[in-house]
């Protein structure tokens, strides 16, 4: 039984060493699941929201509605920083978008439904910041794998 194992192990070292798995998993392109496919962010790109930079987008907080204020789209591509990398990674459309807000939507980091005249209906995870003179401000990052 020994004498099996062993020769079974040495014909498939890569897969023992997990080799083969990760060729595998990084060979084929895995499919986006349809329910992705109808939320409206997944079709937005940098260039979707950049006309609407100053425009107000409506947010339910703390049962009320806020109004937060697109105020910048940048772009947050990850650049490689070494070079020992054995995989190419796959290359993404990432952009942040900035909103300033007049008051505070939750206590907690969450996902919340914007709402904009031209975009329409759209749920984004917003993170929560303060610059050095106190103003609140929301931040969402889109990274679309293409």
């Amino acid at each position: 039984m020994t004498a099996v194992a062993a020769t079974l192990l040495l014909n498939r070292f890569d897969l023992a060493l997990g080799q083969g798995l990760k060729k595998a998993k990084l060979d084929g392109d895995h499919p986006i699941p349809y329910e992705a496919k109808l939320d409206p962010v997944f079709y937005y790109t940098k260039a979707t929201f950049t006309p609407y930079v100053g425009t107000s987008f409506r947010a339910r907080g703390q049962g009320r509605d806020e109004m937060l204020t697109l105020v910048a789209v940048r772009d947050c591509g990850v650049q490689p920083t070494t070079k020992l990398t054995t995989v190419k990674a796959r290359p993404t459309d990432c952009f942040a978008l900035r909103f300033s807000a007049m008051g505070p939507l939750t206590e907690i980091t969450t996902i919340h439904q914007l709402d904009h005249g031209a975009l329409g209906k759209f749920h984004l995870f917003l993170t929560r910041s303060e610059d050095e003179q106190g103003h609140l401000f929301y931040e969402a990052i889109i990274n679309h794998a293409l």
